[in-house]
């Protein structure tokens, strides 16, 4: 089986769980080419890039996706009907589509998934029109929540994809409930997962006390400034905090005024992008792992949170706010707590409550390991999506 994988950007320092699928679909046998609009900028790279057999194509200067006569054709027909429907922004994914269908004919790829159901959807759905590949794609957060809602070509693919992966109960509801095209049957909620030995089971506790860890590009819908917020409330009612976030984007210069506007900029590490490996590391000495997302005014939320994944793995016990899939991961009062979204208060005393109570950290930990092992396993569900792209 030969799969060619779609993708805006490879690798790309905040989508770990692309680069851990390809690289478990080619340990379960499948052959993987992958087709990236574009190169990543420069930021860290995960040191298990390494470990990928698979050839990546950048539509943009490799030779293999220059369009032959075929696509050519094809695409002319492709240009001529999105003309005639008025979809002119689809004029450049139609172009792209036609260097994928290049590609994909030169590197024998037999099928196309897409991570992301906006533009790399687009461009399989292009490339499955000039070849008669089937093309299937993943949906995850802001590509249904928030762009999707203005893609005038979304029912098109629900309805042309062979199968849909989407990575929650919330996601697959809201699918169907704000979409036409799709039915029920074609859509597979398949969790994100982790690698469970990469994120083993921490045997004992931190070595750092009351060390709260927050991971995720500095954006909006984290909650990074909630977080910020609720560390400033718990040490104002005298408890000794140290709070380190991981992560880089668009908020760092305002986070970093709010943490000194608080009081806590000394007590307030901002770590910057960081690899996989890192993270990890961050994660070994966190007593907890909080993120407080929020749905923001465009609609974008975090469906499933992959750090929530990795902590809860690692035995790190997990906060969180209660927003999309959320609730699907962290069963509150069992193996982690989860709190009103927006309500630094709650949060604060989410915080206190397990920073001082080793035991219920302990509880909490045990739990939700044995959860990620029943959900989150990366061999288990990733051999689920192959199974299905088995069928295309």
């Amino acid at each position: 089986m030969h799969i060619g994988y779609v993708l805006t950007t490879f690798p790309a320092l905040s989508e770990t769980f692309i680069l851990n699928e390809i690289l478990e679909m080619e340990r379960q046998g499948v052959t993987v080419t992958i087709f990236s609009l574009r190169k990543p900028r420069n930021e860290p790279r995960h040191a298990t890039l390494a470990q990928l057999r698979g050839a990546i194509v950048y539509l943009a200067d490799d030779k293999s996706a220059r369009p032959g006569i075929r696509e050519l054709a094809q695409g002319a027909f492709a240009f001529a009907g999105a003309l005639a429907r008025g979809q002119f922004s689809e004029l450049r994914n139609i172009s792209r589509g036609m260097r994928i269908a290049a590609g994909a004919r030169r590197h024998g790829v037999g099928a196309l998934h897409a991570h992301f159901a906006d533009r790399p959807a687009s461009l399989a759905y292009w490339a499955h029109r000039m070849t008669g590949l089937s093309f299937s794609f993943t949906a995850h957060a802001i590509d249904i929540f928030d762009h999707g809602l203005r893609d005038r070509l979304m029912t098109t693919k629900l309805a042309t994809a062979r199968f849909i992966v989407t990575v929650c109960e919330f996601n697959k509801r809201f699918i169907l409930d704000n979409y036409r095209g799709a039915s029920a049957e074609k859509i597979h909620v398949i969790n994100n997962c982790v690698d469970l030995d990469y994120f083993s089971f921490r045997a004992s506790e931190t070595p750092r006390e009351n060390h709260v860890v927050s991971v995720g590009r500095l954006a909006p819908k984290k909650g990074f400034d909630l977080f910020l917020a609720a560390c400033a409330r718990l040490r104002q009612s005298g408890v000794e905090v140290s709070c380190t976030i991981v992560g880089d984007g668009p908020e760092l210069a305002r986070l970093s005024e709010q943490a000194r506007d608080l009081g806590v900029a000394e007590h307030v590490t901002f770590a910057g992008a960081r690899s996989h490996e890192e993270v990890r590391e961050f994660l070994h000495e966190a007593t907890v792992l909080c993120l407080p997302c929020r749905r923001t005014p465009s609609g974008d939320q975090d469906a499933v949170p992959l750090v929530l994944i990795e902590a809860m793995a690692s035995g790190v016990p997990v906060i969180s706010a209660r927003i999309a899939g959320v609730p699907e991961m962290i069963d509150h009062g069992e193996n982690g707590l989860i709190v009103e979204p927006e309500d630094t208060v709650a949060l604060a005393g989410a915080l206190k409550e397990l920073l001082s109570s080793p035991e219920l950290r302990t509880r909490f930990a045990r739990a939700a390991r044995a959860k990620a092992e029943q959900r989150f396993s990366l061999k288990t569900n990733v051999g689920r999506v192959r199974d299905l792209m088995s069928r295309m």
